[in-house]
């Protein structure tokens, strides 16, 4: 739960879990890369390509509406996908299952749901009003705020090269997201 994780309790159980993946020669740093590198290509294609079905759906139907009948079709996208998609994690045959833990992580599972469908609401209101080029990208600014709770409160970046990575990649985005601002 949250209390663990922000006291450092679970990192026993976390190197526990990583010995079940250290398989093979090098210890299964090979397998974890790979496996690595795929999810960042595929978050990557899933989420570059989020605001597609919204750009077709809001040219076909226009007003300030289109966005609460964008949400609603896609939050039912939503839970026809996301059982499909727990059942395949449960079946990958080299992980083993995470405890379920559904009395502790319900609550706050559900309150950040809530706070997640609202901010992805604003975010098409402000692709809508601003426009795919500037609007969407100018929502994705969100990672330096999600970056500063998991750097300053949960302590997850440790290091000066991560802390430095880190900085730089902050100040990329902020100067992507001004210039878009500026130009876009």
């Amino acid at each position: 739960t949250l209390e663990h994780g922000v006291n450092g309790e679970s990192e026993d159980q976390d190197q526990d879990q990583d010995q079940d993946w250290d398989e093979g020669e090098d210890g299964g740093k090979t397998t974890s890369k790979l496996a690595g590198w795929c999810g960042a290509v595929g978050c990557g294609l899933t989420n570059g390509s989020l605001m597609v079905p919204f750009h077709y759906f809001s040219e076909a139907h226009s007003g300030s509406n289109a966005s609460i009948a964008y949400i609603a079709s896609f939050a039912i996208g939503v839970a026809v996908v996301t059982p499909v998609g727990f059942a395949l994690f449960f079946r990958v045959p080299f992980k083993p299952a995470p405890p379920l833990r559904p009395s502790e992580l319900a609550l706050p599972g559900l309150i950040t749901g809530c706070f997640w469908a609202i901010g992805n609401l604003c975010s098409t209101y402000a692709t809508y009003y601003l426009g795919q080029s500037v609007g969407y990208p100018l929502t994705q600014t969100c990672i330096v705020v999600a970056g500063l709770w998991g750097a300053l409160f949960f302590g997850e970046l440790r290091g000066w090269k991560s802390l430095t990575l880190f900085g730089v990649s902050v100040c990329a985005i902020i100067g992507g997201a001004s210039l878009l601002g500026l130009y876009g």
